[in-house]
């Protein structure tokens, strides 16, 4: 059976002429990230080290003392179709790495804002290290693996929604 809506009417042929276009715009709004990443939004990140790059005790001495975990604070600036870009405000020295040089002040992290997946990047403007995050997506956040662009060290992380 062939229902003709044009026998319905001009309203009818209004609507219908325009219906698919909004269920575009409602398709389009896969870029959020999958509703991980918030503009706004706060976010706790634990790193593990497993691994850990062979040290002199002359700069095991600089980065003491050494932790085998830390916690740091992100927050997300903001969300643009498939890209998450915000600030931390943690020293990763004490788990013997350098990212993202010294000092005080917020650094900057970039990453992709898939649903299922997390890729991001502490400190992408850095020249001397970055740190990359690669996992999946959670009820509570993400979990993944993360390593250290110059040097061995690496380790698992979690996020958390604060």
């Amino acid at each position: 059976m062939v229902l003709d809506l044009r026998a319905l009417g001009s309203a009818t042929r209004s609507f219908c002429s325009t219906w698919p276009l909004l269920l575009v715009v409602v398709g389009c709004r896969s870029g959020d990230g999958g509703g991980l990443w918030s503009q706004g939004r706060q976010y706790d990140l634990v790193l593990v080290v497993t691994k850990r790059s062979p040290m002199t005790p002359e700069r095991q001495a600089a980065l003491a003392p050494l932790v085998d975990s830390l916690t740091a604070r992100m927050a997300v600036d903001s969300v643009r179709r498939d890209s998450v870009f915000g600030t931390y405000a943690t020293d990763f020295t004490h788990l013997g790495v350098m990212v993202g040089g010294a000092g005080p002040g917020p650094k900057l992290f970039a990453g992709s804002a898939a649903r299922s997946a997390v890729n991001l990047e502490l400190s992408p403007d850095a020249t001397d290290a970055g740190l990359h995050l690669t996992g999946q997506t959670t009820r509570s956040g993400a979990e993944g693996t993360w390593n250290v662009e110059s040097g061995r060290t690496e380790g698992r992380f979690i996020l958390r929604v604060r």
